[in-house]
């Protein structure tokens, strides 16, 4: 899919005209910069990290930056493709960290105190360029839509306008429902993309992040530190990391890369599964979006994954499984009559499932609500609305 015309509506669904959102917009002189101007500004904070006074600060922020997770550094294999990948992937992590978040003297950071001294010395470019980088900070993001082929559009983790990014500048983002943590800039151009620090979690860790940002935001309340999203995302990037890292190698039910062991349907109890109803306003567009999307598989009520005995009722249902994972389906809608039942695997790919329903058939379908377990027919009105 091509990049969005101008004159066309965003894709982030905001309604605005592509270019007076999240297409490129005309800088204003004092943020202009080039391509050549921005290689040049992380060219300098380079060579400014290496010089032999900035030696143990640089020592302490790799400490902190790895924590417990210090020896995985060496026990990832450069010769390795897939761990070579990965290293380069926590390296960028960190040169990020420490040449744009870290404190380095009184309240700055490398950026800014390169900026503070230099300044005025610098080219133009280059010195828009530091200060665009410099106010930048990871923010977590949840994936709402993906277009294949064209970009990407992310919703703040916590509430916000959405934005969508080009899939060149937006990394390997594969998951609807997935938490990206990522630096949206506006480039040389004036589009909207994203910094190569980016990292994702898989969508059933989104709970995990929301308590500890809830915990860490306390902490920095209790502490009297500055509370506004842009000092709090530059002082947890470690944290951020060590989570990663538990994500990526940890043990316990979401290690290994934090993916769902879906295993049989038939070993889980679907009474006891997240199911949400929602009312169909129009039947025809909702078929005919779920039928062209390429993660809805339609199903027969003899088939193996078929996940509940439908009796009599069963010719008369429409059913799909979705799969927003690698490993299977994650969760099963029916359609019948005037109603869409939907059963999740847990309360997170419910929530998944909700953002992927509400993007592919916004406006044809209400969300009525969520119980579990399935208690009557999906047309039993008075279930739904428990």
């Amino acid at each position: 899919m091509p990049q969005p015309r101008n004159d066309a509506p965003c894709p982030c669904g905001s309604e605005d005209r592509f270019d007076a959102c999240c297409g490129e917009v005309r800088m204003p002189p004092e943020a202009r910069y080039t391509s050549a101007d921005l290689e040049q500004a992380l060219r300098l904070l380079s060579i400014e990290s290496q010089k032999p006074e900035h030696a143990a600060w640089l020592d302490a922020a790799r400490e902190e930056f790895w924590g417990e997770w210090a020896e995985l550094r060496s026990a990832l294999d450069e010769d390795d493709e897939d761990d070579a990948d990965e290293l380069e992937a926590h390296s960028l992590v960190l040169a990020a960290w420490v040449f744009l978040d870290r404190e380095r003297t009184e309240g700055r950071s490398l950026a800014g105190d390169l900026l503070a001294r230099r300044g005025e010395k610098l080219l133009p470019g280059v010195r828009n360029a530091l200060r665009t980088l410099e106010a930048s900070y990871l923010k977590p993001y949840t994936v709402v839509r993906i277009e294949p082929g064209a970009g990407f559009v992310l919703e703040p983790f916590h509430g916000g306008a959405r934005v969508w990014v080009s899939e060149a500048t937006a990394g390997e983002i594969d998951e609807i429902g997935n938490v990206y943590f990522a630096r949206v800039l506006r480039d040389a151009r004036g589009g909207r993309v994203l910094y190569p620090d980016a990292f994702s979690f898989s969508y059933d860790w989104r709970d995990a992040l929301a308590e500890f940002q809830s915990g860490a935001r306390l902490a920095f309340e209790t502490t009297g530190g500055a509370l506004d999203e842009r000092s709090l995302g530059k002082a947890l990037v470690p944290e951020y990391h060590h989570l990663w890292c538990t994500w990526l190698h940890g043990e316990g039910d979401d290690a290994e890369g934090g993916e769902h062991d879906d295993g049989e349907f038939a070993e889980l109890d679907p009474n006891e599964l997240p199911c949400s109803s929602y009312r169909v306003h129009d039947a025809e567009r909702l078929r005919a979006a779920i039928g062209s999307a390429e993660d809805f598989d339609p199903l027969a009520p003899d088939e193996e994954d078929f996940p509940v005995d439908a009796g009599e009722d069963a010719a008369r249902w429409e059913w799909y499984s979705l799969e927003l994972s690698d490993d299977g389906p994650s969760a099963w809608v029916w359609l019948v009559g005037e109603r869409l039942e939907a059963l999740a695997l847990d309360a997170e790919v419910d929530v998944a499932l909700r953002a992927r329903l509400g993007e592919l058939a916004s406006g044809a379908i209400a969300h009525v609500s969520t119980r579990t377990g399935l208690e009557g027919s999906p047309d039993d009105e008075s279930s739904a609305r428990n």
